[in-house]
C-alpha cells in the first residue's frame, strides 16, 4: 500500500518553483511533470519544457509580478532554488551576492507568509561547511564557510529557521554537494572540463589537483527534492549528494580525458590565478547522507562515469 502524501495535489498550481531555469530547477520541473503535476515556474528565463508549464517572469529581488500573477492561486509548497552563484561571480560581485541571496530570500519568506503557504524547501549548499577534512560531513557539524556565497547560505538558513518559527511555517533545507549535469554552466568543474576537451583546449586544475569532492548527478539530487515535497518532514536539514565516489580533481580530469578519447593536456595552475586563493580553497569535502537515506529513502544511483558520459554526449553552454 502506497504511503499517502502529506499534501493534497489534486488541484492545479499547488507547487511553486522559484529558480526554475537553473540546473536543479529544470530537472525538478521535469520530474514534477512526469508525476502529472503542473508547477508554477518563476525565474528570469523560461525553463525548457515540452509540456505547457505555468511561467511567471521575475527575480527574487522583486516579487511584485509573482504576487500579481498568483493572486487568486492557492500554493501549498514553495521550492526556493534561486541564487546568485559561482565562485568567481560571487567573489567579484560580493555586494550583489549578499543582496540577491539574503534580501531575495527574505522576499520569498514574506511571500510565503502573505500567501499562507504551508511549507518552503530551501536550496542551501555544501559551501556552508567550508573545509571538511577527512570527515564525511554530517548536518550537525559546525558551519565555517570560506566563500561569500557560503556565508549567504548560512545567513539564509538561520533566517529561514527563525522566520518560520515566528510565523508558524514549515521548512526543509537541502545542502547540495557538487551537483552537476547536462546544460550546467561551463564555469562549474565537470562541464568546464568537458567543454575544454570538446574544444581541444587544455584542462586547467589549480594547485596539485589533490582537492577531493563528491559529485552528484542532478537527476539524483532532484529525487530528494520530490521526496521532500510529498513526505511530511518538518523543519529538517538534509545533506543531498552522492557519497559513493569521492575523487581528487586531478583524477577527475584524467577520467574525463580518458572517457573523451581525445588527446588533451592537463595543465596545473598556481592558486594565485584561481578563483580561490590557497588559504580559501576547500581541500576536502564529502557528504554524510545517512540522514537522507534513513528518513527520505534517498539513494543516489548514477555513477560518476555515467554522468560524465551524458555531458560528453551533449552540448555544453
Amino acid at each position: 500500500m502506497k504511503k499517502k502524501s502529506s499534501y493534497n495535489f489534486d488541484k492545479k498550481y499547488k507547487i511553486l518553483v522559484i529558480g526554475s531555469s537553473g540546473l536543479i530547477g529544470k530537472s525538478l520541473v521535469n520530474g514534477l511533470i512526469k508525476k502529472k503535476i503542473k508547477p508554477i515556474c518563476y525565474d528570469l528565463l523560461k525553463p525548457e519544457s515540452k509540456s505547457n508549464i505555468v511561467f511567471v517572469k521575475g527575480s527574487i529581488e522583486n516579487l511584485d509580478n509573482l504576487y500579481k500573477k498568483t493572486k487568486n492561486i492557492k500554493i501549498d509548497v514553495v521550492i526556493h532554488l534561486a541564487a546568485y552563484l559561482g565562485v568567481r561571480n560571487t567573489e567579484l560581485n560580493r555586494l550583489k551576492c549578499l543582496n540577491t541571496n539574503i534580501l531575495g530570500t527574505i522576499n520569498v519568506l514574506n511571500f510565503c507568509k502573505k500567501k499562507r503557504i504551508k511549507k518552503i524547501i530551501f536550496s542551501s549548499s555544501s559551501e556552508v561547511y567550508g573545509e571538511g577534512g577527512s570527515f564525511f560531513l554530517k548536518e550537525d557539524f559546525f558551519l565555517k564557510p570560506k566563500s561569500i556565497y557560503g556565508l549567504t547560505k548560512v545567513v539564509n538558513e538561520e533566517y529561514i529557521k527563525e522566520y518560520c518559527k515566528k510565523y508558524n511555517l514549515n521548512f526543509n533545507i537541502c545542502r547540495f554537494f557538487n551537483i552537476y549535469g547536462v546544460s550546467q554552466n561551463k564555469e562549474f568543474v565537470i562541464p568546464n572540463f568537458v567543454n575544454k576537451i570538446k574544444n581541444n583546449k587544455f584542462i586547467k586544475i589549480y594547485g596539485k589537483g589533490n582537492q577531493v569532492r563528491s559529485f552528484c548527478y542532478v537527476d539524483d539530487a532532484t529525487k530528494a527534492l520530490i521526496k521532500l515535497i510529498f513526505q511530511n518532514k518538518k523543519n529538517k536539514i538534509y545533506n543531498i549528494g552522492n557519497n559513493k565516489e569521492p575523487i581528487k580533481i586531478i583524477n577527475l580530469a584524467k577520467l574525463v580525458y580518458k572517457l573523451s578519447k581525445k588527446k588533451v593536456k592537463i595543465k596545473k595552475i598556481n592558486f594565485l590565478k584561481s578563483d580561490r586563493t590557497s588559504k580559501r580553497e576547500i581541500y576536502e569535502r564529502k557528504p554524510d547522507i545517512s540522514k537522507a537515506i534513513k528518513e527520505l529513502n534517498y539513494n543516489p544511483k548514477i555513477k560518476l562515469i555515467d554522468g560524465i558520459k551524458k555531458l560528453l554526449n551533449e552540448n555544453i553552454i
